[in-house]
């Protein structure tokens, strides 16, 4: 009876750990102002794992800055199966129940290693694109992978292993496409840019990446990397100034066997609309 009771255990944690094989590894700490981020793909079975969080699940942010500090010694940015994405999402909007969720939110990834030369994909490189309507069956049960934090709530954001947060040849988003600064269009196979030479640093241990969202005018988001206006466009969730609102979150892709380890450093003097008090969660 023992051994049978031993097997039964057994067999449930290991039938716990399949069914949960992207939940829980997603984490994130620290306070509103510097929120670290871990994001494991290193023991995953899917191809990719996505992982996006807000940094406060209640503020919305009409201004921004915020210096990105990926750990490099504790990361593992490159694999046979791809090369990881670190990023900040913005305009971060949720409707719905708890159980069927839909978010709409744009998203600056940036892929901080060099590839084959002569392919875009490998290179070093960002993109801007806005989600819309990305429904909560892409993404984890948001309790689960909320789990760490303070503000674990529904539209905080998710935790999902799907190939893609769009749908194929049918996408649910569009891509920021033109020359500096570029503006929203439609969805574009390769929107990697190349970033301005002064929204970036890299040294042994660390790569840091300059991100500034600015609205010096009322109703138009401007997106800056280092000095560099990139892109810019009109939101549509508006406060009673006319100012864009929406929540600003952490974000990572970890291709199988990837791994980034993460710090936000938001500057209080350049944020405008979030980060009210200095809360810790």
């Amino acid at each position: 009876m023992k051994k049978l009771m031993a097997v039964i255990a057994a067999l449930a944690v290991a039938l716990t750990l399949t069914s949960c094989d992207f939940l829980g590894k997603g984490k994130t700490s620290g306070t509103k102002w510097n929120k670290k981020m871990t994001v494991d793909g290193t023991s995953i079975t899917t191809t990719y794992r996505r992982f996006i969080k807000k940094l406060s699940a209640s503020d919305k942010v009409t201004e921004l800055k915020t210096t990105i500090i990926i750990d490099k010694e504790k990361s593992v940015l490159s694999t046979d199966d791809g090369k990881a994405v670190v990023g900040l999402a913005f305009d971060f909007h949720a409707t719905g129940n708890a159980t069927n969720k839909e978010y709409d939110f744009v998203l600056l990834g940036f892929r901080p290693t060099n590839g084959s030369v002569g392919n875009t994909k490998d290179k070093l490189g960002f993109y801007i694109e806005k989600y819309e309507g990305i429904k909560s069956d892409k993404a984890s049960s948001a309790a689960e992978a909320m789990s760490e934090d303070k503000e674990d709530e529904g539209d905080s954001g998710f935790d999902t292993n799907d190939s893609s947060m769009g749908k194929g040849n049918d996408p649910e988003y569009k891509s920021f496409s033109g020359s500096y600064p570029m503006t929203l269009g439609n969805y574009i196979s390769d929107d990697w840019k190349e970033p301005p030479a002064d929204s970036y640093k890299e040294t042994d241990e660390t790569f840091e990446i300059y991100v500034t969202i600015k609205q010096p005018t009322a109703g138009k988001y401007e997106i800056y990397l280092g000095e560099t206006k990139v892109a810019e466009y009109e939101g549509t969730v508006k406060d009673d100034d006319g100012n864009c609102i929406g929540g600003a979150a952490v974000y990572a892709n970890t291709p199988k066997g990837c791994k980034v380890v993460v710090k936000y450093s938001s500057d209080k003097k350049a944020t405008k609309g979030l980060f009210a008090d200095e809360e810790e969660f």
